[in-house]
Order: C-alpha cells, then sequence, then structure tokens
C-alpha cells in the first residue's frame, strides 16, 4: 500500500504510513471484472455448451435464442378478439368469491363488464355452496315449510 504523502510502500493493511504517520485509508479490491458468458445452456436439457453452438452437444435439440418475455396473466386474451381468455371464468367456479375477485383484479381494464360479471359469478357460487351446505347439514328441512 503506497502512501498518498511520502509515496513510501507499507504493509497491506496498514492504518498509518511507517515513514511520516500520514494516516492510509484501506482501499478495498475493485470487484473482478463481468467475464464474458462462455457457456449457454440448452433449454431442453440444461446442459452448458460452449456459446458459440447451434446445437446442444448432449441432446442435439437447437439452441435458439431465449424469448424475450413470458406472458403476464393479463395477457391472456383471446387474439382475435381481444377480450380476455374463457379460461377466466374457471376462477369463479373453481374457487368461489375468492377466484371471482382475482379475475375481476386482472381483467378489469381490458374488458369492466366481463369482469363485473366474473365477480357476480364468484359471489353466487360461494352463496350456492353455502345453501347446499345449509341444507345437507339439516339446517332447515323441506317439511317445515308446511302451511297446515
Amino acid at each position: 500500500m503506497r502512501c498518498p504523502r511520502c509515496q513510501s510502500i507499507n504493509e497491506a493493511g496498514s492504518g498509518f504510513c511507517g515513514n511520516c504517520g500520514a494516516k492510509l485509508e484501506i482501499v478495498p479490491p475493485a470487484p473482478p471484472a463481468m467475464k464474458a458468458v462462455s457457456q449457454i445452456y440448452c433449454q431442453r436439457c440444461g446442459k452448458g455448451n460452449p456459446a458459440a453452438s447451434k446445437f446442444c452437444e448432449s441432446c442435439g435439440s437447437a439452441m435458439g435464442p431465449l424469448p424475450e418475455s413470458i406472458p403476464s396473466a393479463g395477457s391472456m386474451q383471446n387474439n382475435k378478439t381481444g377480450h380476455p381468455s374463457g379460461v377466466w371464468w374457471l376462477l369463479p367456479i373453481l374457487f368461489g368469491w375468492l377466484g371471482g375477485i382475482i379475475a375481476w383484479a386482472v381483467i378489469k381494464e381490458s374488458n369492466g363488464g366481463r369482469a363485473r360479471q366474473m365477480l357476480g359469478l364468484g359471489f353466487f357460487i360461494t352463496f350456492l355452496w353455502i345453501g347446499v351446505a345449509f341444507m345437507l347439514s339439516g339446517g332447515l328441512a323441506l317439511s317445515d315449510f308446511s302451511f297446515d
């Protein structure tokens, strides 16, 4: 380590110069430079291959470019009409009110009317299952509704 005042050389990690007594600032070593990618990995088998490879050396599949982006949940739309995919209807049907809220939150910007329908369906399904469970538990019997 070189002293900034007198330029004398001191041991690494010294706090003060042994020649003039000046305070030495400990400079952390610079991080190593990023080296160029020397390997690319096969999307099919995961094996590392040289960066210039066009085919995987392990499985022989083409080493194509990585996809630019993964589609987000909001982009799950029918390409012909631009409306949300029908798959979104499964959320309120399978998960009731929670699925309805999730479907509504995701597609409300692209199709507000359909989002409200999914939300309503989610609550309807939830109340339907509550009613079925209530009836099956013996909460009310059909004989309770006699008007004699």
